[in-house]
């Protein structure tokens, strides 16, 4: 008698398990490294935008044979609740034709405190500091100089530890105002993530970037 058997292609239960199992490790190595990839582009995307806003305000000043400047919101220090550039003809850092009482933008003369660009506010979690000379703005004249030197820090602080200058990003404006980021330099054979001044000292403090 012929004995005529199917063969039968499939997982066994174990094999079953053990893929489940290693799918398991490889997501749990995988999802920390793909979530610290991400936050780690939406800070440089937020620094990126801060950079951009400020060469706009330099070049715009060159432009228009006009003061620039970039202002925070508030007028009280606090920059991540976002910012906006406008052409400073007062030189006082102030653009009282910015918004009116319902909190809507308005229109204003070539030769008025005109607003360029509106930057809205970073998302929770996200720290924007300035050290003191950059309280509430900073001014370009038309010859590119800034009124004073001075940073910036852009900090990722979705913990709620506060202190992440090893998750930030350091803005370094000089007296020519030229813009540029600072780098982990010291020491250079064991870098720790905190970007340094020019003198080498590291960002301490991201809410004043000190």
């Amino acid at each position: 008698m012929v004995n005529n058997r199917i063969a039968q292609n499939g997982f066994t239960l174990i094999e079953l398990l053990m893929t489940l199992a290693i799918a398991s490790v490889v997501a749990a190595i995988g999802l920390p490294s793909l979530t610290e990839m991400y936050n780690k582009n939406r800070l440089t995307a937020y620094t990126n935008q801060l950079v951009s806003d400020l060469n706009l305000a330099r070049s715009e000043a060159v432009k228009r044979g006009l003061p620039v400047a970039l202002r925070n919101f508030t007028g009280g220090g606090v920059w991540e609740d976002g910012w906006i550039v406008f052409a400073d003809v007062s030189r006082n850092g102030v653009n009282a034709n910015v918004f009116n009482d319902d909190g809507d933008e308005i229109l204003c003369e070539p030769q008025e405190d005109c607003v360029l660009r509106k930057t809205d506010a970073l998302p929770q979690g996200f720290i924007l500091g300035a050290n003191s000379k950059y309280t509430n703005f900073v001014r370009y004249d038309p010859d590119g100089t800034s009124n004073t030197n001075g940073t910036f820090a852009v900090c990722d602080n979705q913990d709620g530890s506060g202190q992440l200058s090893y998750k930030s990003k350091l803005i370094i404006i000089n007296t020519m105002g030229r813009i540029r980021l600072g780098v982990d330099q010291i020491p250079l054979n064991h870098p720790n993530g905190i970007p340094e001044f020019d003198d080498n000292s590291e960002l301490s403090d991201c809410s004043d970037a000190s």
